[in-house]
C-alpha cells in the first residue's frame, strides 16, 4: 500500500473529491494494494466502481448547487409569492407583480441578497461549509 495519505485536498470538501479519487486511484499500481496482486481483478472492479459513485455523488452536487443558486431561488420564490398572495388575501405592489424579467433591479438584488443570507444561514445551521 501507498504511504500517502487520501485526502479530498485543501479544505476536504466534497467539490474536489472525485478529482482526488479519481487521482489517487489511477496513480497507485493495483499490485501494490494486494501484497501478491491476486486481487487485481476484484480490486479494480470495486475502485472502478467506487469511481463511478463518486462521479454519481458530483453530479448531485452540482445538481444542488445549482437548485439553490440564490438568483434561481429569488426568480421562483418571486413567481410563488406573486401566485399565491391572492389566495391569501393580499395584493402586492403594482410595480413588483410582474414576470421576474420585468421586476425593478434594486428589488432584484434585493431578493437575491436575501436568499444568499438566508441560504448562507441555513448551511451555517447545518453546519455545512459552502
Amino acid at each position: 500500500m501507498t504511504d500517502r495519505p487520501l485526502t479530498t485536498g485543501e479544505g476536504n470538501t466534497a467539490e474536489n473529491a472525485y478529482e482526488t479519487v479519481r487521482t489517487y486511484l489511477f496513480s497507485v499500481p493495483l499490485a501494490a494494494m494486494y501484497d501478491d496482486g491476486s486481487k487485481k481483478g476484484e480490486a479494480f472492479t470495486a475502485l472502478n466502481t467506487l469511481l463511478a459513485e463518486c462521479g454519481r455523488l458530483r453530479e448531485q452536487l452540482d445538481a444542488a448547487r445549482q437548485a439553490l443558486d440564490p438568483a434561481a431561488v429569488a426568480e421562483s420564490f418571486h413567481a410563488h409569492y406573486e401566485r399565491l398572495a391572492p389566495d391569501y388575501g393580499y395584493r402586492t405592489r403594482e410595480e413588483s407583480a410582474v414576470p421576474w424579467a420585468s421586476v425593478p433591479l434594486l428589488n432584484k438584488r434585493l431578493m437575491v441578497a436575501t436568499v444568499t443570507e438566508a441560504l448562507a444561514a441555513a448551511r451555517a445551521a447545518l453546519g455545512v461549509e459552502g
